[in-house]
């Protein structure tokens, strides 16, 4: 037995003779290479080849073994060491000894899987070829091939060793078995590869000529086919980017019955309105052979057709000479047809190119196809009844010649034909699925999807069908989803097979259905999911919480809130809270299910899982208002009303939510409530009581102060429970309370008993100081916006020490009355005294206007209309306000003059003139801000001829502009103010980089006195155009700016001071016309 380190030497011997000579391989040493001298009758004589060793003679026996290899496999079975294997078989490679190198190396790979992890890619090419090629061998024997990942992984392994065909190979197995995953295609992209065949049998041309014929044009000679023959001509597609040839021997030709068949030659094909079509040249020949060359000289493909000629009999040339061969250049379409001549009786052909799949081809298929005739027409007619047969037969070539040909019949129905057509021609297709090859069912299928509506009887053949049918149109609807739509009617058939296998309870396939969907499908793909199975519900259900895209689970979950049991309304509520689900149509099935539904519990529980959502592109509209007024009319019940109030108040907080403490309490008309509103204000009328004070604070949210304070004096006419209820709901309020509250309570104490009055003061002390003293200014203005200056004037001289109290020091700072004021209003004992003092503090300090001032501005913005809404919504979404500090301006005056100046960071922004006559204690109305309504045919009104118009949405009325201010008014630049208000502001960030965009330059306001030193103005509003993908939004509409007094107007000395002082440090950017006629 040799060692490990033996090497088996090569012989060759032949024992046939006696004399013979031979090779011998001897299991000795490395030098010892022998050969036979003399053959006996039970010994060998043999000589070594080294010269100084005499000849010796072997067993006749033992000489047999080794020539028959068994002591050499022995050997090799008995070595356990893969290093040894694989150092062996390189030596036995090196010696011209494949078959023993292949067996070590398969041993090695066995007995160690890491020899065959990887490709080797070092050492001389035809061993690193060999080595490659023989471990491939074994992982394909150890691969599971019946799996499409395995073919993968092999590709992988195989491309990797530069062994290219057989990566194609693998890719091509894998198609087969998986034809839409996703991996065949990357590779194949990656590698550079193509998995088309050389040459590939594709009858397709025959659907517009005639393959079967008696007789053929050859050179504008006419030949017949012999009797009891025909001629068939068999179209074929090759690539022309791999040299190649084709000849006689290039196809293997059989025929049933078995019959002799004759290849008489080729013809090339050329493209005839995009079709391959033979060429009609009459004197185009029929070619021996044809030859393709994948580049010419000119760097091109050509091809090539040859034919062999000779001189006419008797022209007296030598044999040699006689044969000559024509070459012609040929189109380069990648089409040619085989011409054979076969028996009559011939029902089929067996073709099978030298490089390429077989094909078998029924003959009675060929001569059906060739045009249209008017019984196909007829789905029952015998004409479609044999296509659907030929659709089903086993032969790939066939079934997809006869699906072409049942396509090209279904584009030329007419619409009232398709349906019927289809109804029976769709579900024979759908039976035969499982039998057809890749491409044959893709063909189907996009025969399906792009021609006319998907008929009901289809969808039901959809239903009907198998599982792993279904399976496979699940993965077609999959690459569908992924890929541009094939035509115009695609998209919506596409939607209509999903909705059809949706309904099955199976749940592996439901399983991939929602898979698909979960992916990422078309916004009315999920729409499937309302008619879906329990089992297809069930399984999107549990896989919405895992989806990341935002877009795809409210999607899912829109969906399936149409028909959601009461046991799953939870769990959908919570995501749809999650997701911020928006409405964004009027028609929405949300809203529609929850308006058709007669159950008060089920409505009940669906307001619950809406709530939360915004409505806000879809307020306005008629459907949405009287869905609202149904769920909160008194009819409605405390349960479906209590939700309608919640609803409505997550409304009101959503269409302000650009602003930070709800919007500045404006004046709002009284016909101007909107479905929120109304929702809100029945509810504090109506009750249930315990949602009053969440209805209260949406109405304050949006900066409905008057209309929520009048809602509440009439839902508490008795002066006790309105007191309950203002405790109740200011001591639930913290320093984030909207700024409407302040003017909310303002209003109650204009009619508040005292008792009530001094709880309402309280609750103002308390709300106040949780502001802090930076918000004074701000305070002070919502105050106001409510306030009757008459009521603290009585309450200031009340019996209650306390309230009087309460009452004269809010009187004192709303004022902002000097020392002497002030011991001068405590002296008051009389009502219409203290009043007097009031009006003459105010109209003070509007004759003296120089000193600090706090800016407060409201800007009014748009958003655009989120996209996907309505067409008959605007291109806007409601106005939103939002109330901002901006900081401090300084009015001056000089001491003998009306004028003043307005600065504003030490820079002039405006000029002004004090009011010139006493004037009464400011109201409200007269300075508050104003809302109306939108204008019809705005951005943000729906058209008033829209039978969905509702209301249209508020919008702050434009000021008044007054180039030349008359007494009591000024006149401001604004932008920078505007400007900085939104850079310093924290909320603001969202459009923080767009801020010079938002608020343009050169914006005017005139200021209007308000009393007690307060100045207001608001611009002139701005109609936004359309937003665009440059300028999205969002965009400035208006401004309100409000200037308040800081502190009491200064002494005379202390304002001509002041003046002074500003008017030597500044840069003038604003000039009085008063100034210049000066």
């Amino acid at each position: 037995m040799p060692s490990a380190r033996a090497i088996f030497a090569l012989a060759t011997v032949v024992l046939t003779a006696p004399a013979a000579r031979a090779d011998l391989l001897l299991l000795r040493s490395q030098e010892w290479r022998a050969g036979v001298v003399r053959e006996e009758d039970d010994s060998l004589l043999v000589s070594s080849s080294d010269r100084e060793r005499p000849p010796e003679r072997l067993p006749r026996d033992q000489v047999l073994r080794w020539l028959r290899g068994t002591d050499e496999r022995d050997a090799l079975a008995a070595i356990e060491s893969a290093a040894v294997l694989t150092q062996l078989a390189e030596q036995y490679f090196a010696a011209g000894m494949q078959l023993q190198a292949r067996q070590c190396l398969e041993r090695a790979a066995r007995l160690d899987r890491s020899v065959a992890r990887s490709p080797r890619d070092k050492g001389p090419d035809e061993w690193r070829d060999f080595w490659n090629r023989t471990l491939l061998a074994v992982r394909q024997a150890e691969a599971d091939q019946a799996r499409p990942a395995a073919h993968i992984e092999l590709a992988r392994w195989a491309y990797a060793a530069g062994l290219r065909a057989a990566a194609i190979e693998h890719l091509r197995a894998a198609r087969r078995l998986d034809p839409r995953g996703g991996q065949v295609e990357a590779l194949q992209q990656a590698w550079g590869l193509d998995l088309r065949p050389l040459v590939e049998i594709d009858l397709t041309p025959a659907l517009n000529e005639r393959m079967i014929s008696r007789q053929l044009t050859d050179e504008s000679v006419s030949v017949q086919a012999r009797d009891g023959h025909q001629f068939v001509a068999i179209p074929f597609r090759f690539r022309l980017d791999t040299n190649t040839e084709f000849k006689r021997g290039s196809f293997d030709l059989k025929a049933s019955p078995p019959t002799p068949i004759r290849l008489v030659g080729f013809r090339p094909m050329v493209w005839q309105s995009g079709v391959a079509a033979p060429s009609r040249r009459s004197d185009e020949p029929v070619y021996e052979r044809m030859q393709v060359v994948a580049r010419d000289e000119s760097g091109r493909p050509a091809v090539f057709g040859f034919n062999t000629t000779r001189p006419p009999r008797g022209s007296g040339a030598k044999e040699p000479e006689r044969l000559r061969t024509a070459r012609n250049r040929l189109a380069t379409t990648g089409w040619a047809m085989m011409l054979l001549e076969v028996p009559e009786t011939t029902d089929l052909l067996t073709i099978t190119p030298v490089s390429g799949p077989t094909a078998d081809i029924r003959l009675a298929a060929l001569q059906q196809a060739g045009g249209i005739r008017d019984s196909d027409r007829d789905a029952d007619s015998a004409d479609v009844a044999r296509w659907l047969r030929f659709a089903a037969d086993p032969s790939p070539a066939v079934a997809l010649l006869a699906i072409q040909a049942l396509t090209s019949i279904r584009r030329q129905l007419a619409a009232e034909e398709y349906g019927p057509w289809s109804s029976v021609v769709d579900p024979a297709i759908l039976s035969a699925w499982a039998g057809l090859e890749e491409g044959c069912r893709q063909a189907a299928w996009r025969a399906m999807m792009d021609h006319g509506p998907l008929p009901a009887r289809t969808s039901q053949a959809i239903v009907e069908a198998s599982p792993s049918v279904k399976l496979d149109l699940v993965e077609r609807i999959a690459a569908d989803f992924r890929s541009p739509p094939a035509s115009a009617v695609a998209p919506a058939n596409t939607v209509a097979a999903l909705a059809a296998l949706l309904k099955s309870e199976d749940p592996r396939l439901c399983r991939r259905a929602i898979d698909v969907l979960a992916a990422g499908a078309p916004d009315e793909a999920y729409e499937t999911l309302v008619g879906a199975s329990g089992m297809a519900r069930a399984e999107a259900l549990a896989r919405c919480r895992s989806i990341r895209e935002t877009r795809v689970r409210q999607n899912m979950v829109r969906a399936l809130a149409v028909n959601a049991a009461p046991v799953d309304s939870e769990i959908l509520g919570s995501l749809i809270k999650q997701d911020r689900v928006v409405i964004l149509d009027p028609r929405d099935k949300l809203l529609e299910r929850l308006r058709t539904e007669q159950s008060a519990r089920v409505r009940e529980t669906w307001l619950a899982m809406l709530q939360g959502i915004s409505m806000l592109p879809v307020l306005g509209t008629s459907p949405v208002g009287r869905l609202l007024d149904d769920v909160s009319d008194e009819a409605a019940g405390d349960a479906l009303r209590r939700r309608a109030t919640l609803i409505a108040a997550d409304q009101a907080r959503i269409r302000s939510s650009a602003a930070k403490r709800g919007s500045f309490p404006m004046l709002s008309p009284a016909d101007a409530t909107d479905p929120v509103v109304r929702v809100l204000r029945r509810a504090i009328e109506l009750g249930p009581a315990d949602v009053r004070s969440t209805a209260v604070l949406g109405l304050l949210q949006e900066g409905h102060a008057q209309i929520a304070a009048q809602a509440i004096l009439e839902a508490f006419p008795q002066r006790t429970l309105l007191i309950e209820f203002i405790d109740e709901f200011a001591l639930q309020l913290g320093s984030e309370a909207p700024d409407a509250t302040f003017a909310f309570l303002a209003h109650l104490l204009g009619l508040a008993t005292p008792d009530a009055a001094r709880r309402i003061l309280d609750h103002l002390d308390r709300l106040a100081e949780l502001r802090g003293e930076m918000d004074g200014a701000r305070v002070n203005l919502c105050i106001r916006a409510g306030l009757v200056w008459q009521s603290l004037a009585d309450f200031s001289g009340a019996p209650d020490p306390m309230l009087a109290r309460s009452a004269a020091r809010w009187a004192m700072r709303l004022g902002h009355l000097s020392p002497q004021d002030r011991i001068q209003y405590a002296a008051s004992n009389d009502r219409d005294l203290r009043a007097d003092r009031l009006r003459t503090a105010s109209n003070r300090s509007g004759r003296i206007a120089s000193g600090s001032y706090s800016a407060i501005v409201v800007i009014e913005l748009a958003w655009p209309m989120p996209p996907g809404a309505a067409r008959e919504l605007p291109v806007w979404l409601p106005p939103q306000r939002v109330t901002l500090s901006a900081g401090a301006v300084e009015l001056a005056a000089p001491e003998v003059s009306r004028e003043f100046r307005i600065y504003v960071n030490g820079k002039l922004r405006g000029f002004g003139t004090v009011p010139s006559g006493p004037a009464g204690l400011p109201l409200p109305e007269d300075w508050v801000p104003r809302l109306a309504r939108a204008e019809p045919n705005s951005a943000f009104s729906i058209q008033p001829a829209d039978s969905e118009a509702g209301f249209s949405p508020l919008v702050m009325v434009s000021g008044e502009q007054d180039p030349s201010p008359r007494p009591g008014a000024a006149r401001m630049e604004v932008s920078e103010l505007l400007r900085s208000a939104l850079v310093n502001d924290p909320e603001s960030i969202y459009f923080k980089d767009r801020i010079e965009r938002v608020v343009p330059m050169g914006l005017s306001v005139t200021l209007r006195y308000a009393g007690f030193g307060s100045w207001v103005g608001v611009g002139v509003r701005r109609n936004p155009a359309a937003p665009t993908a440059e300028d999205p939004g969002p965009v400035f509409l208006n401004a309100a700016i409000m200037l308040e007094r800081v502190s009491p107007p200064a002494t005379t000395t202390q304002s001509a001071s002041a003046a002074t002082a500003l008017g030597q440090s500044t840069i003038s950017t604003v000039e009085s016309p008063m100034t210049s006629r000066r």
